[in-house]
């Protein structure tokens, strides 16, 4: 049978972070899902944790994990894609918490009405989940293609896309090391105006030191290279 919902999570063998997204989709009043797990730490294979072998039981049939030992990011999502199954897909950092455990049961019913992709709010946390202050406005009301032109406001583990939109896209474009979601957004944009999901749909973690410096100056070259090409595509 296939499942309502398609939850791809990439991790780099962050064990603890990793089990607490699992525990939160595990908690989900709605459970029609399929769960796939990227595995892309080489050093360290995520199934060789106990806590994460008693998690991925739970999950029974609606889980399943890829090991590629390459530490790509977009390249293992599109791994991930080629055997996802559900009807609504959405991409789910291992960092990253569902912030209650209804939020798939109100996205499953908003879906019933002619939704191709639609995004919601992040409560940003630190690194012990609690509440923090961050600049990012991301996901705080609906935004415009022109200014999703300007900066990438859609939050990666708030957004979720249609099959048929998602099978239309194909995959993340891999050239992109850190800005693959974005250029994945702007192109949902140019196919059909997203729905804005008025409910925070997760908790997002942001601390300093998240990112090295050399990811973080390759976040702001791709992001600045997106901007300028698609400003000029909309000008």
């Amino acid at each position: 049978m296939t499942p309502r919902f398609s939850i791809l999570i990439p991790t780099l063998g962050r064990e603890e972070m990793l089990c607490e997204a699992l525990e939160g989709i595990l908690s989900q009043t709605f459970t029609d899902y399929e769960v796939i797990i990227k595995d892309g730490n080489s050093s360290y294979p995520i199934l060789k944790s106990s806590y994460f072998r008693s998690i991925f039981r739970k999950l029974g049939h609606r889980a399943k994990y890829l090991a590629y030992l390459d530490g790509s990011l977009f390249p293992g999502l599109n791994q991930a894609l080629k055997i996802a199954t559900g009807h609504i897909y959405n991409f789910h950092a291992d960092d990253d918490v569902f912030a209650s455990n209804d939020v798939l049961e109100y996205v499953d019913q908003l879906f019933k009405t002619s939704v191709t992709w639609a995004y919601g709010r992040i409560q940003n946390v630190n690194e012990f989940m609690n509440p923090c202050w961050a600049s990012w406005d991301g996901g705080e009301r609906l935004f415009t293609f022109e200014e999703q032109c300007q900066h990438n406001r859609v939050p990666f583990p708030s957004a979720f896309i249609r099959e048929d939109l998602m099978h239309k896209l194909a995959k993340f474009n891999e050239s992109y090391i850190t800005c693959g979601d974005y250029e994945l957004f702007l192109r949902c944009y140019t196919e059909c105006n997203p729905v804005w999901i008025d409910k925070v749909i997760s908790k997002y973690r942001n601390w300093p030191g998240q990112d090295s410096i050399t990811r973080r100056e390759i976040l702001l070259r791709e992001a600045a290279q997106l901007q300028s090409e698609w400003q000029c595509k909309n000008s």
